[in-house]
């Protein structure tokens, strides 16, 4: 089943379609069907996705898998410093300590998955570890945001360490005070309740704050999925022990809440002047883009909402949306890795979010959306998007393209507009630096009233 462009929107059709036919710098409007598309009856048209630059509203990092933490400044796109709110989980509650053991150390181990660094090998950086102040907490029921953040409390330690970013999946370990090791070790030879279950640490111990030096230079993601290293451990030992016992506390899996905050300075040379978030600036025929922080290059989508409410309804059968004149800079590396977002007309993300399993059974070029099911999103907290596939031969984006276009028609979405950002948009600082993109959607179609 084809999905049906609203009629009810048609107004006034030969006049409204000759002053846009005018307007276009396209050869073809209404072309017999063109390349790739070898289909009886079926047109084609060319609309142009003019771009530009805009920041907008901040992502969800709630449980992404990866805690940024650091601080990191491209010369184009500004600077950001990330810090991490992590919960705490138990791995062994109810310990049995001897009454004489004492702390010979508390370490934090880092399963660094990720590093963005200007430096070509490594880079020294110092962290810091708080505990999340006691009157603070992190709600199972809150979506945290990359704004979102939380009051410190007590620093339990300092220490530097060298960054490796030829070296992901490394884990690193940094030293902590042992004061708070003691505090943890007589809890436990007490048997305090506060080690019973993780329920009950988390209510004096609401979870840890993870920063770094803002004078240096790399973010790190720590790897915060299921089967991970990162933890907090503690060694300790009794007299005549010939080695350390050692007691894990977590911070990371699926059941552990975390998040981190990207604090965004719009100190770089192409985005100096966006004075606030919903201010779009000419990108002067450049594609740039920075995951995480919510800065990304625009398509207007006005185009194809005013070609297809001033003709005849039409059936969409399949859509590309292609590129031309593509520069690629130095650090442009990310065309495999694209995902379009969905904005309303002020720049802000629309709540919902395209399940993967709605757009599985897409086959391209015959692929059709059914308007009897369309699955509009409506989770709140979460962001609209798809990710098409990326051919490298044609240039071309295809594929979830087509359903998406009807988010595009539905009366909800006003002025609708496509953010273009890498794949990792909540858990990385991928860039994407292009020059001289050219965009435009190709649609191809049927009228029925032909």
């Amino acid at each position: 089943m084809n999905w049906r462009v609203n009629p009810l929107r048609s107004a006034v059709l030969l006049p409204a379609l000759i002053g846009f036919a005018a307007c276009q710098t396209l050869s073809d409007i209404d072309s017999p069907v063109g390349p790739d598309r070898d289909l009886i009856g079926v047109n084609y048209v060319e609309l142009s996705l003019p771009t530009e630059l805009v920041m907008v509203d901040s992502f969800t990092t709630t449980n992404t898998g990866r805690l940024l933490v650091g601080n990191f400044r491209d010369a184009e796109l500004g600077s950001v410093q990330a810090t991490s709110y992590v919960r705490m989980a138990l791995e062994t509650p109810d310990p049995v300590v001897k009454a004489d053991a004492t702390v010979d150390s508390l370490v934090i181990f880092w399963e660094v998955n990720y590093v963005a660094a200007q430096q070509e090998v490594t880079t020294n950086q110092t962290f810091s570890v708080y505990l999340i102040d006691e009157q603070e907490n992190i709600e199972n029921s809150v979506l945290y945001y990359s704004g979102s953040s939380l009051n410190k409390g007590e620093l339990v330690g300092s220490n530097t360490i060298s960054v490796d970013r030829t070296k992901e999946d490394t884990v690193y370990s940094l030293r902590l005070d042992n004061t708070w090791g003691e505090e943890l070790l007589a809890n436990m030879i007490s048997q305090d309740p506060v080690f019973k279950n993780t329920t009950e640490f988390n209510e004096v111990y609401k979870g840890l704050v993870l920063e770094s030096d803002v004078s240096n230079d790399v973010v790190v993601g720590i790897n915060n999925s299921t089967e991970t290293d990162s933890r907090l451990a503690l060694y300790f030992s009794s007299p005549g022990d010939t080695v350390s016992k050692r007691y894990d506390i977590l911070f990371s899996g699926n059941s552990i809440r975390g998040f981190h905050q990207l604090e965004f300075q719009n100190d770089g040379s192409a985005v100096g002047s966006l004075t606030d978030s919903y201010t779009p600036i000419d990108g002067g025929g450049r594609v740039l883009a920075m995951a995480g922080v919510g800065f990304g290059t625009l398509l207007d989508l006005d185009y194809f909402r005013n070609y297809f409410d001033t003709i005849p309804p039409n059936l969409i059968n399949y859509a590309d949306i292609l590129m031309s004149d593509v520069e690629e800079t130095d650090e442009g590396n990310t065309l495999e890795n694209i995902r379009f977002y969905i904005t309303g007309n002020d720049g802000r993300f629309i709540p919902g979010i395209y399940p993967d399993s709605a757009l599985s059974n897409i086959n391209p070029p015959k692929g059709i959306y059914d308007p009897l099911n369309p699955q509009i999103p409506t989770q709140a907290g979460e962001v609209v998007y798809f990710q098409p596939q990326f051919d490298s031969a044609a240039v071309s984006f295809n594929g979830p393209i087509t359903p998406f276009l009807q988010l595009v028609a539905d009366s909800t979405i006003v002025e609708p507009k496509l953010l273009l950002l890498p794949l990792a948009v909540g858990a990385s600082l991928q860039t994407l630096k292009l020059d001289e993109a050219d965009f435009k959607l190709r649609i191809y179609f049927t009228n029925p009233n032909e």
